[in-house]
């Protein structure tokens, strides 16, 4: 089959080479005049591009069957009085935007048997007589915007192309919020066959007064999306269509049947997942509502299972809190109290045309265990987890406080000891005159403190002395002894 499709297209590209290098470049066109026509016919005359030489006053201009391969802003210029431009049978593939500027009068456009992929954006914007347009064999994959503006269309051809859908920017108008086709209220013809078409955007020809419609050879997909067609073709007597109806395509459960035979009920559609992968993560002890995220028409009934046992259906919506799991009047599987920490969950749909099974992981997070002094109080965030770690970090700094505050009670208390035992070795002089006898510390290099008075019966020894009291008396009228070391105190640390 490759092999047929590349040798086709060298075929083609063969030829047009060939004719391109055998063209003709001088106007060798017939011109048909009379009081109010002027027809030009440069069908086959192997033309490479199309002359300048056309009288700018022809009506009627046709340029069919020739190897055109470009149209370019220049070569129509100045021919508001055309009314026909025939360029079908060409290798066209590409269209100046500008090309069809000021052709005001032409009504019957054929662009057919080309190479076109798309039209350029504005290029019929001029054409505003335009009633046919004919633009069938070529390559076109969806139908251009500019079409949709055309409310003097009548008769549109797109058969034999590559068009596969009918996207949102032709049943939207510029981003509009309706139909195009409401512009095409004058539409009668539609050729839409021998396209790749599968289904159609719903209620897309409901303005249209069809007269005459072709939906043939196309793989339509006659499911529930093609519902409203079917009901439109009865609505609007569309049976006596007969080969040019809308064939279901052969891998279907109507394969090989038309649309319009077919009842519109049993037009369904399979249950079919809407996510390619679906997994929740929830803290243990958060309620969680699961759907299935699941598309069928008709309604599909819904079958839950978690670890592979079947959920039953529980029409009490509160539950007691022993029960981890119910299933809601809505179909849908609501998580109460879960303690699972890894639960996968599947859900089954089924009706009249299949059954899907979409699996589905719920995560479920453990609860941890606070450590001490983390309070779990809510101040307005959303994730408890952030308020669980500024608690945490609050606790913290409390506790980094409170063990300095500890360190340095018990540096000041070893300050406070160990200068309670800083102690001066004392020396007891001999008594005085009066038996008194006096143990002096030094506070000072000069100063000197008396720390008790001793009385002694022996003015010769003092060191037997008891002591009669404590005094705190400042010995600021000591001095050192002299030389002879008579009253001479050293004191030293322990």
């Amino acid at each position: 089959m490759r092999l047929v499709i590349c040798w086709y297209h060298i075929a083609v590209f063969s030829t047009a080479v060939c004719a391109c290098v055998n063209c003709v470049t001088a106007l060798s066109c017939r011109i048909i005049t009379n009081t109010s026509d002027m027809h030009v016919d440069c069908s086959s005359k192997r033309l490479c591009k199309i002359p300048l030489e056309i009288p700018r006053k022809v009506k009627r201009l046709n340029l069919s069957n020739n190897s055109i391969t470009v149209v370019k802003e220049a070569d129509l210029r100045g021919m508001t009085m055309l009314s026909t431009l025939d360029l079908s049978r060409n290798y066209i593939s590409q269209i100046d935007p500008e090309a069809f500027e000021g052709l005001i009068n032409v009504w019957d456009l054929n662009l057919s048997h080309n190479l076109l992929e798309n039209l350029p954006k504005g290029l019929l914007d001029d054409l505003s007589q335009l009633y046919q347009l004919t633009l069938s064999h070529n390559r076109l994959t969806r139908i251009a915007v500019s079409l949709a503006t055309h409310k003097s269309l009548i008769a549109l051809n797109l058969a034999e192309n590559n068009i596969s859908s009918i996207d949102a920017d032709f049943t939207k108008v510029e981003g509009a919020n309706f139909s195009a086709t409401r512009e095409l209220l004058s539409l009668e013809h539609l050729d839409l066959g021998g396209n790749q078409l599968q289904t159609l955007p719903e209620n897309l020809l409901y303005p249209l007064d069809l007269q005459k419609l072709n939906l043939s050879h196309n793989p339509w997909k006659c499911d529930c999306h093609l519902r409203w067609l079917s009901q439109w073709l009865a609505a609007h007597s569309f049976t006596k269509l007969g080969a040019y109806g809308a064939k279901c395509e052969y891998t279907g459960p109507h394969g090989g049947l038309f649309l319009q035979d077919i009842e519109s009920h049993d037009l369904m559609c399979a249950p079919y997942s809407t996510a390619e992968s679906l997994s929740y993560k929830i803290s243990e002890g958060t309620p969680l509502e699961v759907i299935c995220p699941v598309f069928a028409d008709p309604r599909p009934n819904i079958t839950w299972f978690v670890n592979g046992s079947q959920v039953l259906r529980n029409d009490d919506v509160k539950p007691a809190p022993l029960i981890p799991y119910l299933v809601t009047e809505s179909q849908s599987l609501v998580f109460i109290s879960p303690k699972y920490f890894g639960s996968i969950v599947t859900c089954r749909a089924t009706n009249r045309a299949g059954t899907v099974f979409i699996p589905i992981f719920i995560e479920v997070l453990e609860s941890n265990v606070s450590p001490p002094n983390c309070v779990s109080v809510r101040f307005g965030f959303d994730d408890p987890t952030e308020l669980l770690a500024l608690s945490c970090v609050l606790s913290t700094l409390v506790s980094v406080l409170a063990l300095s505050m500890l360190i340095h009670a018990k540096i000041c208390k070893y300050r406070k000891n160990r200068a309670q035992k800083s102690v001066y070795q004392t020396y007891r002089p001999p008594p005085t005159s009066n038996g008194h006898c006096y143990t002096l510390i030094r506070q000072g290099q000069h100063s000197y403190s008396i720390t008790s008075r001793v009385h002694t019966n022996s003015v010769s020894d003092c060191g037997n002395a008891s002591i009669l009291s404590d005094v705190a008396d400042t010995g600021s009228g000591f001095s050192d002894y002299d030389a002879s070391g008579y009253l001479v105190v050293s004191a030293s640390s322990e």
